[in-house]
């Protein structure tokens, strides 16, 4: 399962993950982030994606969607590295223990600079007459 959070500013956008396993084959995978509202009124912007995968190993990896934005994802027992992480499926469908065997991958995103333009496209105009 993917799992996305962000701020408002994203509410009904579509984000993609690539999935990509040891030989190479490559999987889009898009999560619609929704806004949620839980039993004390807060609300949060959250996304998640259910992909059913055969046994191996992946590389899930967003794509880079906003160049404002800081990423971070994470698994149950791997961190980023470059923007991406290894995730292990040992178990399809159900663990030895008979509980579900679901790897949950979160990606989380911080607004890290609100300008959309530098002050590199500022400029003075001087008007002068003839």
């Amino acid at each position: 399962m993917i799992n996305k959070s962000v701020d408002e500013a994203t509410d009904g956008q579509t984000f993609t993950f690539k999935v990509t396993d040891s030989s190479g084959n490559t999987r889009l995978v898009p999560v619609t982030v929704k806004a949620v509202t839980d039993a004390d009124g807060n609300v949060s912007y959250t996304g998640s994606s259910r992909l059913i995968l055969p046994y191996g190993t992946y590389t899930v990896t967003e794509d880079d969607w906003a160049w404002r934005y800081d990423s971070s994802i994470s698994s149950d027992d791997q961190v980023d590295t470059d923007g991406s992480v290894r995730v292990d499926v040992q178990y399809a469908g159900v663990a030895p223990d008979g509980s579900p065997a679901v790897t949950e991958i979160d990606c989380v995103n911080t607004l890290t600079n609100d300008s959309w333009f530098s002050d590199d496209a500022r400029i003075k105009n001087e008007f002068k007459g003839k």
